[in-house]
């Protein structure tokens, strides 16, 4: 162990440390010592390493990244990477060497990403350095309010928001969606996405509190779902398209260099699946968890230490010693003035891991209670207006947010989320041109992914902080009833709020932006 990070290998769920680092040592058998600290894990039983090892001369190898999980479900993501790999190429993280697999653990060892040393433009430039998509965007939305300011550009973060996900989506999984798509007649994307199931079970839970306007709309869909879960579309619709897709596209498993150029990793659920799952997955993750919603102190008296260090992004070390601090003081006192303090203590108590904390950072995270709950209510009508009703491929007029929109954290949100909808028609609402039909552009078929996801959100996921919990039960609560009309065949009547929207009576000035070279990166817009 290198010291670096707070979490080592240890006796898990995955096997023994001594079982996991003799797999450790067979990845790694040309080296003298292999330095290691792990920088992802708990899903699966499985774990991400960073690993530098010393040859027998004592001279540093370069870095790599080792992946550990169960032996069946790592050959099964080998095979996913290898398939990716032949149409992505470079976009994936080359593999080095093959995999192996002792006893009952698997493991598998991948360049690092941002070292690129395969691309011959960046062999030579400083791409060494990488992050995860979700880093940018957390740190671009906490920043959100100062992203005028010049000094913004001198962040701890490299990447460019706005050509990542164009790279990623037009470019990188465009190109699998194009050669791998293909109709699936009859499919019921309700089913598909297991919404009967899913929906019934929720509202059986007792554990579970949901307003009475989200379970009555739950209500109405589960009996839609019982009675009409079949649909698959109009008479003579040839069926949804489906596609290999990622299956797991969130910004953590977008890798970014200094240059912003992206690389996708974790092919552990790579399938054959509806090809909206992706753009779905990681707009619902831009909305309820990359979009930094402030939490007011007095939370911090009734939050689990696991869930503090979830929102606030920090280690499990000093959120421990502050949900500890925090409880021995009566609620008056957690205030926005007393933070600061509190905070330092706690970063002080857990030590190595609390050293690496910057308080500020960690302080953009909250509010009052006053403005948290201004901001929830701010972003609750606004996906209002973000949430498909009508074609996909009217979605151009969403270029500049609504004048109602004044938080820059939303604003942000919502050119995030408008860049993904307008990537749908080109990439796929037709993945292939010649065989279009006008229910592929369809909102039914979108809604039904974000339906999905926000039921997640809402229900499962540990990342939402109450607030953005909240704002993923408002979305499950217009979704549910959105798809109870479409599954009854009916059309949906626009809400207020977004008919005024779409007929362009309520439209805010675009974001003007301008052209710049950032130090080490391509250009951008800034």
């Amino acid at each position: 162990f290198d010291g670096v990070g707070e979490i080592e290998i240890v006796d898990d769920d995955l096997g023994t440390a001594a079982s996991q680092k003799r797999v450790l040592g067979a990845l790694y058998l040309g080296a003298r010592t292999a330095f290691y600290h792990v920088i992802a894990g708990g899903f699966s039983r499985a774990k991400i390493l960073h690993v530098q090892c010393v040859d027998d001369n004592g001279m540093w190898e370069d870095p790599t990244i080792c992946k550990l999980s169960p032996s069946d479900l790592l050959r099964a993501e080998a095979d996913a990477h290898a398939t990716f790999a032949r149409y992505i190429g470079e976009s994936v993280p080359q593999r080095l060497g093959e995999p192996i697999c002792i006893d009952e653990i698997g493991g598998m060892v991948l360049e690092l990403v941002g070292a690129c040393w395969r691309v011959p433009e960046l062999a030579h430039a400083p791409a060494h350095l990488s992050n995860t998509l979700a880093d940018v965007f957390k740190h671009d939305s906490d920043h959100a309010a100062d992203r005028d300011d010049e000094r913004g550009r001198d962040r701890p973060v490299f990447g460019e928001v706005r050509i990542v996900v164009d790279e990623v989506f037009l470019g990188q999984l465009h190109t699998v969606v194009v050669q791998s798509a293909h109709r699936e007649p009859g499919e019921s994307l309700a089913h598909h996405y297991g919404l009967p199931a899913k929906v019934g079970r929720l509202l059986g839970r007792s554990d579970v509190s949901l307003p009475p306007p989200t379970r009555a709309a739950l209500e109405a869909l589960d009996a839609a779902l019982q009675s009409c879960g079949e649909y698959a579309g109009p008479p003579g619709y040839g069926g949804p398209w489906f596609s290999i897709v990622h299956g797991d596209l969130h910004g953590g498993n977008i890798m970014v260099d200094s240059r912003s150029y992206a690389w996708l990793i974790d092919y552990g659920e790579v399938e054959d699946a509806h090809v909206f799952k992706d753009p779905a997955k990681l707009e619902s993750c831009i909305l309820y968890i990359y979009t930094t919603l402030p939490i007011p102190p007095a939370l911090l008296a009734t939050a689990a230490p696991h869930e503090l260090r979830w929102w606030l992004g920090v280690p499990e070390a000093v959120t421990a010693a502050l949900a500890a601090a925090a409880a021995a003081l009566a609620p008056a006192a957690l205030t926005l003035e007393a933070l600061p303090e509190l905070l330092k203590r706690a970063c002080a108590a857990a030590g190595a891991a609390g050293a690496r904390v910057v308080v500020d950072e960690v302080l953009l995270r909250f509010a009052s209670e006053e403005e948290c709950e201004a901001e929830v209510r701010q972003a609750e009508e606004m996906v209002g207006l973000l949430l498909p009703c009508r074609d996909l491929s009217t979605h151009a007029s969403y270029s500049a947010p609504p004048p109602f929109v004044t938080s820059e954290r939303l604003k942000l949100c919502w050119e995030h989320v408008a860049q993904v909808r307008g990537l749908l028609p080109h990439s796929y609402c037709r993945p292939h041109k010649a065989e279009g039909h006008a229910f592929d552009s369809h909102p039914f078929q979108y809604a039904t992914a974000l339906f999905y996801f926000a039921l997640k959100m809402a229900t499962q996921y540990r990342e939402p902080n109450p607030y953005s919990r909240r704002l993923a039960v408002a979305s499950l609560t217009r979704l549910a009833s959105y798809l109870t009309e479409w599954l009854h065949g009916r059309e949906v009547a626009l809400p207020a709020d977004a008919a005024a929207f779409a007929a362009g009576g309520a439209r805010g000035a675009p974001r003007p932006y301008r052209l710049a070279y950032a130090l080490g990166q391509r250009l951008c817009f800034v």
